[in-house]
């Protein structure tokens, strides 16, 4: 089944049979495809870090789905190694809002 295909029957199901707006669906389709972008990175291309915000001396940094506080003390960090990401004063978490709360505590 494709997945417009799915996305109506999960449609038709939730609404006992009534359809949604169109304007509603064309909203979740584009927002399922901007997570589906953030989540998937393109085949065959490695995931770079992606640097979100500076705080207080610290990086917030997104990769490979986890958010990191990075001391900027620490220079260039690899974070596909294990071993660079538990460097002292290295923060992670599962969005940036923990991280930023969580350099802020520190400081």
């Amino acid at each position: 089944m494709r997945f417009a295909e799915a996305f109506r029957e999960a449609e038709r199901q939730a609404r006992g049979g009534a359809p949604l707006p169109a304007r509603i669906v064309s909203y979740a389709r584009r927002a399922l495809g901007r997570l589906r972008a953030m989540a998937l990175p393109a085949a065959g291309v490695p995931e770079a870090p992606r640097l979100i915000e500076s705080l207080k001396g610290y990086d917030i940094v997104f990769y490979k789905g986890v958010y990191y506080g990075l001391p900027q003390s620490l220079g260039p960090v690899r974070l596909d190694t294990h071993e660079a990401r538990r460097q002292p004063g290295v923060i992670d978490g599962t969005t940036a809002e923990s991280v930023r709360d969580a350099i802020i505590e520190i400081q």
